[in-house]
């Protein structure tokens, strides 16, 4: 939805700031929501490097043949979408206002590589070799109508490294991961409204070469004429 000023009278109030020019008009109504209430939450940042062989289950190398060939030389990465898993909620001896929340965050990784011959290769990492552990306190009085969630904000792979020694290569992977943990609650609301939000503006759309051309203004086709054209002498 594209954010507006608050329109008085017309229409009514849409989304926008309030300024001390441009304050909010008065609440015309106290309702009543049923929404998610967040009662805590707290930000993590965790920065790992996971270590996996070419030849571990589920790991794909691209193209499979010929093999490549050591040593290897780092090119780029990608890593995720990441994933939460079961997210579970325990009781804190002696802090009877805590819960303990745990849960994994997978996601998958791809590096590209080139080999001593510059064959350029891509190896590909199921979620299941890069998980982190989450493992926090939050307040959560009322375990029962309460709830643990986590939101990943960011989840990147930083860089790749090779190693070659052993029999099998290895690649490892250096991954960064932000994310939020928060407890929730469903509960209902009292809060100030303006009523129901009215019907939004028509939505902007890119349009085609064509449309563009064919909303320009024509061009002019004849020359100007003499009176059309300015001149520098005064009036009078």
């Amino acid at each position: 939805m594209d954010i507006q000023k608050p329109i008085r009278g017309g229409n009514g109030v849409v989304p926008g700031p309030c300024t001390e020019t441009a304050p909010c008009p008065p609440i015309t109504e106290i309702v009543c929501v049923d929404v998610k209430k967040v009662f805590d939450s707290c930000s993590n940042v965790q920065c790992e490097e996971f270590c996996v062989e070419f030849t571990a289950p589920g790991v794909v190398i691209t193209p499979a043949a010929p093999a490549p060939t050591p040593p290897f030389t780092f090119v780029s990465c990608t890593a995720g979408p990441a994933s939460v898993g079961p997210i579970s909620e325990s009781a804190v001896p002696g802090e009877p206002l805590l819960q303990r929340i745990t849960a994994t965050i997978c996601g998958p990784a791809s590096v590209v590589f080139t080999d001593s011959l510059g064959v350029t290769y891509t190896i590909s990492i199921p979620e299941t070799y890069i998980c982190f552990d989450k493992d926090v306190l939050l307040y959560m009085p009322n375990p029962s109508m309460m709830f643990g969630r986590i939101e990943v904000v960011t989840f990147t792979c930083l860089g790749a490294r090779f190693t070659t020694t052993d029999t099998v290569p290895t690649v490892c992977v250096t991954i960064g991961l932000r994310a939020i943990v928060k407890s929730e609650g469903r509960v209902q609301l009292l809060i100030g409204a303006y009523g129901y939000c009215p019907v939004p503006p028509a939505c902007r759309e890119l349009g085609t070469l064509c449309e563009s051309f064919e909303a320009a203004p024509f061009p002019t086709v004849y020359p100007p004429q003499i009176f059309d054209v300015p001149t520098d002498e005064p009036e009078g």
